[in-house]
C-alpha cells in the first residue's frame, strides 16, 4: 500500500492528536484483525515509574548474548520511531516498518474507535516480533500498566517492577499506593513478579496483595548480598551472589536495576 518509509510514518502518526486514551478494546479489537500477533511471543513485561527502560535494554541484552533471538519494545524514542521496536539490538527497517503498517491501514480503521498513535505502534511491534520469530520480548509499559496498551498479552514469563513514584498523577492516582495498584496491574497469574531491591514500602504492600490475589511468586533482590565496589563516569562494578558484574551505566540506581 504504501510506496515509501514516509508515507507509512504518517499514517502511524495519524491519530496522534488523540494522545493517551486509556483501555484495551481499540486495541484488542485491531490485533484480532490482524489474527492476535500477540500471542506467538514470550514475553517479560516490564513496568514502574523508573528505571523499566534501563530493566528492559539489559535483559534484552542478556538474554541476547546467551544466544536468544530477542525483540525489545520501549518508548518513548529520542530520534527515530524505529528505536522503539528493535531486534537483536537492531531497530526494525524502514521496509520492515513500511510493509508492517501497510498491513495495518489495508484494514481500514474505524472511524468510530481509531486506535491511538501507541495502539498503532504497540500493534506493529507484535506483528514484527512474530515475524522476526523472537524467543523472547522484552516488552516496555508506556504508561501505568493495567490498561497500557502493552498489557493486551495473555501471560508472561516474568512481571517486572521497577522502582515506584508519584508519576502520571492525573492519570494513575495522587498517592504511591494507588500508582503501584496500576503498575501491578501487569501480573499474570501463577507467574514469577520481580521487583526493585529498595522499592517504597506503601508500593510493595500493593504488590505482594496482588501477588497473592494471582497466586503468582514475589521476588526481590537481597540488597544486603549487593557490595559496589567502584561507581564512576566509566560504569560500576559490584559483587552479587558470590558473582562479579560490570555494567556501563552510571549510578548505584542502575546497580540496583
Amino acid at each position: 500500500m504504501f510506496s515509501n518509509y514516509s508515507q507509512a510514518l504518517r499514517f502511524m502518526q495519524s491519530t496522534a492528536h488523540l494522545g493517551s486514551v486509556p483501555g484495551l478494546a481499540r486495541l484488542q479489537a485491531l490485533l484480532s484483525r490482524l489474527e492476535h500477533p500477540e500471542r506467538q511471543s514470550r514475553y517479560i513485561h516490564v513496568a514502574g515509574t523508573n528505571g523499566k527502560g534501563s530493566v528492559s535494554a539489559m535483559t534484552a541484552s542478556i538474554l541476547q548474548a546467551a544466544g536468544y533471538r530477542v525483540g525489545l519494545f520501549t518508548s518513548p524514542f529520542l530520534r527515530d520511531v524505529r528505536e522503539q521496536i528493535q531486534c537483536n539490538g537492531e531497530m526494525i527497517s524502514p521496509s520492515s516498518y513500511m510493509h508492517l503498517a501497510s498491513r495495518i491501514a489495508a484494514l481500514g480503521l474505524p472511524a468510530e474507535s481509531l486506535p491511538t498513535e501507541f495502539e498503532l505502534t504497540a500493534a506493529l511491534a507484535f506483528l514484527y516480533f512474530a515475524e522476526q520469530k523472537c524467543d523472547v520480548v522484552c516488552l516496555e509499559v508506556g504508561l501505568g500498566g493495567r490498561c497500557d496498551s502493552t498489557n493486551i498479552i495473555d501471560t508472561a514469563l516474568v512481571s517486572v517492577i521497577t522502582a515506584i513514584s508519584l508519576d502520571h498523577t492525573k492519570v494513575l492516582g495522587d498517592t504511591v499506593a494507588q500508582i503501584a495498584h496500576e503498575k501491578a496491574g501487569i501480573i499474570k497469574a501463577t507467574t514469577s513478579v520481580v521487583t526493585y531491591p529498595k522499592q517504597d514500602d506503601d508500593a510493595l504492600v500493593v504488590i505482594m496483595e496482588e501477588c497473592a490475589k494471582k497466586n503468582s511468586s514475589l521476588i526481590m533482590p537481597n540488597i544486603g548480598g549487593l557490595h559496589i565496589t567502584n561507581a564512576d563516569i566509566f560504569g560500576s562494578d559490584f559483587c552479587y551472589g558470590n558473582q562479579c558484574y560490570h555494567i556501563g551505566l552510571v549510578g548505584k540506581h542502575q546497580v540496583y536495576n
